[in-house]
């Protein structure tokens, strides 16, 4: 089973090159010669580190998102499985 474990793991690597390969090639077209881009600056700073700083913590303690949406999703998992029978 360890054959086939590398040759599935292998097929979803290669399969995230092409598909991002792709994708690059196809939304942002070919490189430009002597474009750059600037680096973020202040205010961009203070609007992603926010952002970063909730992304950790919501990875870290995924169960503040999971404690407030559970009672709901339980409900809908309910209606759902009333329906199926």
């Amino acid at each position: 089973h360890n054959i086939l474990g590398i040759f599935a793991a292998s097929g979803v690597v290669l399969g995230a090159i092409y598909m991002l390969s792709s994708y690059q090639k196809a939304m942002l077209g070919p490189e430009v010669q002597g474009s750059t881009f600037a680096d973020i600056d202040g205010i961009d700073k203070w609007t992603w580190i926010p952002i970063v700083i909730l992304i950790v913590i919501l990875g870290l303690f995924p169960s503040i998102i999971t404690d407030i949406s559970g009672p709901t999703i339980d409900r809908i998992m309910d209606i759902f499985n009333s329906k199926q029978r």
